[in-house]
Parts: C-alpha cells; structure tokens; sequence
C-alpha cells in the first residue's frame, strides 16, 4: 500500500511541474505500467510452476493510453514520464504482452474506483457476481 501512495504522490508532482493538460492519458499509463509488471510476474511464476501460459493480456479503457503504449516514438508531451513507467512499452515491443482496448462500460474495475449513477453500478455488480439478497 505505501508503493502505492508513493506512486500517487510521483504522478501528481509529474502534473504539476510540467502542467500537463491530459493528464488522464499519463495516471492510465502509469497505473497500466504497474500493472504491466505485475502481470509480468505472476506469467513468470506460473511458467515456474510448470503451467502453461500464455501472453498476458492488460486491457486499458484509455486511448491515448494505449497509444503511448504502443507508440515507441518520443514526444515532448511526454517526455517527462519516467523511465521506470516506460517498462510497459518494452514489454510490448518484446511480444512478452498484449495490450487491448477495453470499453468503459464493461471496466469492472471502475465500481471501485469511481462514483457512479445507480444503474450502472447495479450493472458492474452484477458483472463482478455480487448480489444483493436484501430486499
């Protein structure tokens, strides 16, 4: 969790040292890098256990994301992203990922990270197996 508020607190420093208007596209990629290694790891460990895997597969909801991902060119827009953050685009380079565009509207992930309007939170819920039995 400190790893975390760490990181937090790196991309909101980033933000404001350069004033960096989409900032959205920069905490996706951020967040997708750290993903990135953990996916990494566990396709690492399950090769180690003898299972077989295949490329791990990192679903991002973010154009721009993606483009940065996938895109290896350098852009002064995006110069200041740290080296450490640029390991997702070596690892799709090297095939040892897969990068996909996901659509927000099956983002399950988002009924824990955002506010959302009734509906669609019933929606994620009941896409995540979660079910009220209350009334």
């Amino acid at each position: 969790m400190k790893d975390c508020h760490q990181n937090k607190a790196h991309v909101k420093d980033i933000l404001r040292k350069y004033q960096i208007k989409n900032k959205f596209s920069v905490v996706e990629f951020i967040a997708a890098s750290q993903a990135a290694k953990e996916a990494i790891w566990l396709n690492n460990l399950l090769k180690e256990l003898c299972c077989v895997t295949s490329v791990p597969s990192l679903q991002i909801d973010n154009q721009s994301a993606i483009r940065l991902v996938k895109n290896p060119e350098f852009h002064n827009r995006t110069k200041h992203i740290d080296i450490r953050y640029k390991f997702i685009r070596e690892q799709y380079e090297n095939k040892q990922l897969n990068v996909i565009n996901c659509s927000s509207e099956v983002q399950v992930a988002d009924i824990l990270t955002k506010p959302l309007a009734k509906d669609r939170f019933l929606k994620l819920e009941l896409m995540l197996g979660m079910y009220n039995f209350g009334n």
